[in-house]
């Protein structure tokens, strides 16, 4: 697991803060919702460009990713339709 994921779903520490600010990651954050209520949220992690890291992905889940973004996605599919 990543050590970015420690610190986003608890259990961080200021140790972890310090080890965040030394390794700098690029993320995304991909999140999807159906009409039958199935919901989504993932976090694609790729470490910065030191060699011995260089190009490596990371694909994180987790319950309480994003649940606003999650909870708007679906309220868009409720929404009446305007057209």
């Amino acid at each position: 697991m990543s050590k970015f994921a420690g610190g986003l779903f608890g259990g961080g520490s200021s140790q972890m803060a310090e080890l965040r600010a030394q390794q700098a990651e690029q993320a995304r954050l991909i999140a999807g919702a159906l009409r039958d209520g199935s919901r989504l949220a993932l976090l694609q992690l790729r470490d910065s460009d030191a060699d011995e890291t260089a190009g490596r992905l990371e694909l994180l889940s987790h319950p309480d990713l994003a649940p606003g973004i999650l909870e708007a996605l679906a309220a868009t599919l409720d929404a009446e339709q305007d057209y």
